[in-house]
């Protein structure tokens, strides 16, 4: 590397040496993806018909089909295109699907699902390529699952069909229609290689300057201090709630599989990331210099902050879904990356994790501007009003909208707000020390061991039988998380060593970018290696691994710092110095 550093110096100065070897190993990178995975051309094929049902509803109707030499017996469909369609009770409806082919490729069969919804469905002019179906195949050559029948027709007139709603679909059973579309363009693919190649040459040369000139120091303004982290053994705790969160939502993606990935039904258990609240409650306002900056100087500080990573991740699950706005709409999205999903109250966003960043963001705001309006305690009156109301609504059920967001808003409330009265109340403790009574120390040394043990088998093994539930786990980690602060149980003091650091500053990060991980895991790998993972669970979990932790530490050196810290010095702007109060010890600058 010394050498290859010297070699550009030499031949193409200083300054380009990293562009340059960024840019040729994106070109590279680019011509991949695009032979393996983005082909910018494609034959399009086009499949269109009229339907008639006795309901009037919007029908998801799907079009599936399989490739000359693909391997399909029992007709899954691996390709897919998805017409959301209204169609009018008992009126003729068209029906227009457009599929784009790999380059050189023929269809050999061809299957068509006609929405789940029970009764009499009729259709007629089913043309592929502007061509009749029946000029492919016949009507005896179709086959139909048991959830739909034939009733009478042909395809030559109209197929006269009965469903009972429960994923009704027929397709053609001769060995190969022998079709193919017309040479068309690929707009989005053509925009993730775009996207792809700039994604690539900013991180590639992040690697290399870092790589290159490790030596340097940035000298800008910096956003987290992972080293001067006061509590750390409050790390481990985040650690296992995020493990917690990536497990599950890896398990939801695997367990179909069957065999030995039914372990991750373990995991399988939504609704725990809001114990990320009380930890993130108590960091809020801990700092005494905290409340001295200005309401806007807070929300541009904590929206850069939290902001820059799910952008980023955003944009990197658009391109792995080749920028499809049907499945993952545009303005959802926005708002979503923007952290400003709680103005809308439905979901489909591509990072769904990113609703615990738009509740966190949403709340500290407001709970910011109460400490801020009113005298602290008035400010904790009004807090502590919003947890009773908050543990009133979770009690009785009731839910704000339809979003995750408002769905989970009233336990997201109470957390936070139990983080922030441990603060306040840690915060007027005249005594931290260690406690000298060996008696006492063991008693809370097992009370640690004993929650600590609770908190495990509450996160990690359901399948054990022992069921805790979210208020269970709530009280467990208020009680554990006080313990860990005032550190004088074996377990805590045993945590709050500088190791422990490395399990937590990779946690937002882990967070955030296991999300794209298991999109694309969900979307491309298993429905097409299925069968592999199936037979290869020790490669299935070394997959696991590398996509849940290994790539989001990676992305926290090659993007989450680097955004933070070019973010802060390009949008920050400096402070005036204030004295700090020396009675409390430095704040955990945390960003969750």
């Amino acid at each position: 590397m010394r050498f290859l550093d010297k070699y550009l110096k030499w031949h193409w100065g200083g300054g380009n040496r990293y562009k340059i070897i960024s840019a040729l190993f994106g070109l590279m990178v680019i011509a991949l993806l695009s032979y393996f995975y983005y082909s910018p051309v494609a034959d399009y094929f086009n499949v269109e018909f009229k339907i008639k049902t006795n309901y009037e509803n919007n029908i998801k109707i799907q079009l599936f089909y399989t490739l000359q030499g693909e391997q399909d017996p029992n007709f899954n469909g691996k390709k897919m295109e998805t017409c959301i369609h209204h169609v009018n009770a008992n009126m003729w409806s068209k029906v227009k699907c457009s599929i784009p082919l790999p380059r050189h490729q023929r269809v050999a069969k061809l299957r068509i699902d006609t929405g789940e919804q029970p009764g009499i469905i009729e259709i007629k002019k089913i043309k592929v390529m502007k061509k009749d179906l029946y000029t492919y195949t016949r009507t005896d050559q179709l086959g139909f699952s048991g959830n739909l029948k034939i009733l009478s027709g042909s395809l030559e007139n109209t197929l006269k069909l009965e469903s009972n709603g429960n994923d009704p679909f027929f397709w053609t059973t001769n060995d190969d229609l022998n079709l193919r579309g017309h040479f068309h363009l690929l707009p989005s693919n053509i925009f993730s290689l775009a996207v792809a190649f700039v994604i690539i040459y900013l991180v590639m040369q992040q690697l290399f300057s870092q790589i290159l000139t490790r030596n340097q120091k940035f000298s800008g303004p910096v956003v987290v201090h992972y080293k001067t982290r006061e509590f750390k053994n409050v790390e481990i705790l985040r650690f296992l709630l995020v493990s917690f969160v990536v497990l599950e939502h890896y398990g939801m993606n695997v367990v179909g599989l069957g065999g030995k990935y039914e372990f991750f039904t373990n995991f399988i258990s939504p609704g725990r990331s809001q114990l990320f609240f009380v930890i993130a409650g108590f960091f809020l306002f801990y700092s005494p210099r905290q409340l001295t900056n200005s309401v806007s100087y807070f929300v541009v500080k904590r929206w850069l902050r939290l902001s820059s990573l799910v952008i980023f991740a955003t944009l990197l699950a658009y391109v792995i879904f080749h920028f499809n706005f049907t499945y993952a709409p545009l303005a959802n999205n926005l708002l979503n990356a923007s952290l400003l999903n709680w103005l809308k109250n439905d979901d489909y966003n591509i990072v769904g994790a990113a609703w615990y960043v738009n509740s966190l963001f949403f709340l500290s705001v407001i709970y910011f501007v109460i400490f801020k309006v009113f005298e602290k305690k008035y400010a904790l009156f009004i807090i502590l009003l919003f947890s009773v109301i908050s543990v009133n609504l979770y009690a009785r059920g009731i839910i704000l909208g339809n979003s995750v967001i408002w769905q989970r808003i009233p336990g997201a409330v109470f957390s936070l707000s139990a983080g922030v009265f441990i603060c306040e109340y840690y915060k007027t403790m005249s005594n931290r020390n260690v406690i000298k009574s060996k008696n006492i120390s063991l008693s809370i040394s097992l009370l640690e061991l004993l929650l600590f043990t609770y908190l495990f088998i509450g996160l990690f093994c359901k399948n054990l039988g022992i069921w805790l539930e979210n208020n269970v786990l709530s009280g467990v980690i208020i009680i554990l998380l006080w313990l860990f602060l005032n550190h004088n149980g074996l377990l805590s003091r045993f945590f709050n060593k500088s190791w422990a650091i490395y399990f937590g500053k990779y946690t937002y990060s882990i967070f955030i970018m296991s999300e794209v991980f298991l999109r694309w895991m969900g979307w491309y790998f298993i429905p097409n290696h299925g069968e592999w993972l199936r037979d290869h669970f020790k490669w299935g979990i070394f997959i696991g691994i590398v996509g849940l932790y290994l790539f989001p530490i990676a992305c926290h050196y090659l993007v989450e710092m680097p955004l933070s810290k070019w973010s802060a010095a390009k949008f920050l702007a400096k402070k005036p110095y204030v004295p700090e109060d020396k009675s409390l010890k430095p704040a955990a600058n945390l960003p969750s």
